[in-house]
């Protein structure tokens, strides 16, 4: 007798392992490079090359309601970005792009200056490409008790006002960058990372590597001494602190080179890819991995400071516990014992290692993370019912 039930049963069974053949193999050959709506809010303003090759600097609007008004304040803090040496004849060295979303919300809080939280803003920025972050704020109907909010920096990102001299880009890009040090006295200030334009001994040795430096005391400590009498990162409302000096210069030169090249493609070839989001926790001198969060979107290929390494691949990230507010009137710096950040790899760096580790600017080892379901969160991704394998929906 033909078992008709039974016959069903496996038809529908192999309907179902047809089903999921196909669907499988549809979701790996999703096209990553397909644009969404969200990825289509970002614009190249100036693109010079691959990004992976050029330093990409991207710029986002906090409280604008003019878009006009945003590209306008970008492109003078552009302009006069390239106006100073060493920037000035490496033009293609350089990608600079626009997010032009104007309702997203990044966190910022406005007492003495302008802080953007960067877990936020880093979440928000991988709908585009960067290597640094900088949020635009128009502080039109922000109201503050200061004559005028100062701006920051924070690991890997910043925050601008536009209402303060163009000079104030590049015064928080020489932080980020270089992690250059304010070059005015900031009373109290702790200097615990190796700040390249500032040295302790007071023959200034470093410098007189480069022909034509000087030697001035008092560099962020009445203790250190820097190289220019005045510079953007002394007092860029002065006449004569419009350039960085020559040490300077030399310095952000450096680190230029090292990170890019002048190969030049008019075609701009980037698409987003999978990522993840590590949340961790500074806490004085060694990292926690609280959370591993997949993405979808741009990770940063440049930065310094710390590195993350996993597999044969080493990721540079920022400094996390080190705040710059810089303004007219000078600023502070704030070393935090204790500090939650965030930064993201792209997936395939990380590969199928199960192990990685935090290493500080020594490369001293100050932090671990095994990779495992206690720790990874699949928030928009979803589960195959054959094994955990993520696609990506846009």
């Amino acid at each position: 007798m033909v078992n008709w039930k039974l016959i069903a049963l496996s038809s529908v069974g192999v309907f179902i392992i047809v089903f999921l053949i196909y669907f499988l193999n549809f979701q790996n050959d999703v096209d990553y490079s397909v644009s969404s709506e969200s990825f289509e809010e970002c614009e190249n303003i100036m693109f010079s090359g691959t990004p992976d090759s050029k330093i990409d600097i991207l710029f986002i609007p906090n409280n604008y309601e003019d878009s006009e008004k945003f590209l306008n304040d970008v492109k003078l803090f552009r302009d006069t970005f390239f106006s100073l040496v060493p920037f000035k004849d490496n033009e293609e060295r350089f990608n600079f792009f626009i997010l032009n979303d104007f309702d997203e919300e990044l966190d910022c809080t406005y007492d003495e200056a302008i802080l953007c939280d960067p877990k936020t803003v880093k979440r928000v920025a991988s709908r585009c490409v960067y290597d640094y972050v900088f949020v635009v704020t128009d502080v039109n109907g922000i109201t503050n008790l200061f004559e005028r909010l100062r701006s920051s920096a924070w690991q890997g990102t910043a925050s601008l006002n536009p209402e303060d001299l163009p000079y104030v880009f590049p015064h928080e890009f020489g932080h980020l960058f270089s992690y250059l040090a304010d070059e005015y006295i900031v009373p109290g200030a702790k200097m615990t990372w190796n700040a390249p334009n500032c040295v302790a001994d007071e023959s200034c040795e470093r410098f007189k590597e480069i022909e034509g430096t000087e030697c001035y005391q008092g560099c962020m400590l009445a203790t250190y001494y820097r190289e220019p009498y005045n510079g953007i990162m002394k007092d860029y409302y002065s006449s004569n602190g419009r350039t960085y000096g020559l040490y300077n210069e030399y310095i952000l030169e450096q680190d230029m080179l090292s990170m890019s090249d002048v190969e030049i493609s008019t075609s701009p070839n980037y698409s987003p890819e999978p990522i993840y989001f590590i949340d961790a926790e500074y806490d004085n001198g060694k990292i926690n991995v609280t959370n591993i969060e997949e993405g979808f979107g741009f990770a940063p290929s440049l930065d310094k400071g710390y590195s993350f390494v996993v597999g044969e691949n080493e990721i540079k990230i920022s400094v996390p516990n080190i705040i710059f507010t810089d303004g007219e009137r000078g600023g502070d710096v704030e070393v935090l014992d204790k500090v939650d950040f965030t930064f993201s790899v792209p997936a395939d760096e990380v590969g199928d290692a199960n192990f990685g580790k935090f290493l500080d600017d020594e490369g001293e080892e100050i932090g671990t993370v095994t990779f495992n379901d206690d720790i990874i969160s699949y928030p928009i991704s979803k589960e195959i019912i054959l094994g955990i394998i993520p696609f990506y929906s846009e």
